[in-house]
């Protein structure tokens, strides 16, 4: 972890928080609405902060990660998960460190996997570049 100022900038805490966020939006208002606000928040970032092409792509992967997250709840636990509750707080949590362990997350800029919109591929290719029709 940094310190400081930087204790939660391009590191696992980061990946955390913007996975985090992500997942608890998108459940709670809307997966559009989330991505919305996650673009919105990058493109101030790039604007006001000067952040790197490298952090965007960062945050935007982990960003992604977090709209799944929200689906798959959703899948596993109904439509009901979509009500602000400990219970759920906690499944968000559990499921983003799960991808954090099992290195679906980037907890660094300089990771050379790229965030492609509306690709979610985890550690593999995407699906239509490992075949031809």
């Amino acid at each position: 972890m940094g310190t400081g100022s930087h204790a939660t900038w391009n590191n696992e805490a980061d990946a955390f928080k913007h996975t985090y966020m992500q997942a608890q939006l998108a459940l709670f208002a809307g997966k559009h609405i989330a991505k919305f606000a996650g673009d919105y928040h990058e493109m101030q970032g790039n604007k006001d902060m000067g952040q790197s092409k490298g952090e965007e792509n960062m945050d935007k992967w982990n960003n992604a990660q977090g709209r799944e997250i929200a689906k798959e709840i959703i899948q596993e636990y109904g439509v009901w998960a979509t009500a602000p509750s400990q219970k759920i707080n906690d499944v968000i949590a559990r499921k983003v460190m799960e991808r954090m362990k099992s290195g679906k997350l980037i907890t660094n800029p300089d990771d050379k996997r790229v965030y492609k919109e509306g690709v979610i591929t985890g550690n593999a290719a995407p699906i239509d570049s490992a075949y031809t029709k």
